[in-house]
């Protein structure tokens, strides 16, 4: 009788396992037919119910980087510089998300503010140099660094001045726009 019962309940199990396996192939083809943001596609998921990782689609065919996506961070090679001397800022932007993606670190979409408390001593906005738009692919986790040059001079209204900042402690302000929303930075460093 108990030879009876597990070969019934291994009956049973088979029974199942086929019901599951034939609903999955013929109720799932995976492709509806509606164009999505990849960014919301890229995650799978496994068996079990957890996220597996970006599915080949959007490794092929990256998209606009997220700002949560995004981590933005000041380089400076030291805290302290000398006034009236150029100041080198490299911004390393690095994709922490989960699949690649474009950012553009071009002075349209990034910018880099140096001020004193409320005074705003420069911007790279106003400043403006090299390209308008410099595109990355960013590779899941790869970083990219960019460095702006200030001049040391103060060039919030004007880029032609040619009074330079004082001795004191400034703030280094960096912003990038990705996906209508800043990801930036913020550093303090000195000049002697």
């Amino acid at each position: 009788m108990g030879c009876l019962v597990v070969i019934g309940l291994v009956l049973v199990v088979a029974v199942i396992v086929l019901l599951v396996f034939v609903v999955n192939a013929n109720g799932d083809s995976g492709d509806s037919g509606d164009s999505s943001d990849a960014a919301d596609q890229a995650q799978t998921q496994d068996a079990a119910g957890t996220e597996a990782g970006p599915d080949e689609d959007a490794l092929a065919n990256p998209v606009q980087c997220r700002t949560e996506a995004l981590d933005v961070a000041i380089d400076l090679e030291a805290p302290t510089f000398s006034a009236g001397g150029p100041v080198q800022v490299p911004v390393t932007v690095t994709n922490t998300g989960d699949v690649p993606c474009l950012t553009d670190t071009g002075h349209e979409s990034m910018t880099v503010e140096v001020s004193s408390g409320q005074d705003l001593i420069w911007s790279s906005a106003q400043c403006a140099t090299g390209s308008a738009e410099r595109d990355l692919l960013l590779d899941i986790g790869a970083s990219q660094t960019h460095t702006v040059t200030w001049d040391g001079t103060r060039g919030a209204t004007s880029c032609d001045s040619e009074s330079t900042a004082t001795s004191g402690t400034y703030s280094l302000d960096v912003a990038l726009m990705a996906d209508g929303a800043d990801a930036g930075a913020e550093q303090a460093f000195t000049l002697d």
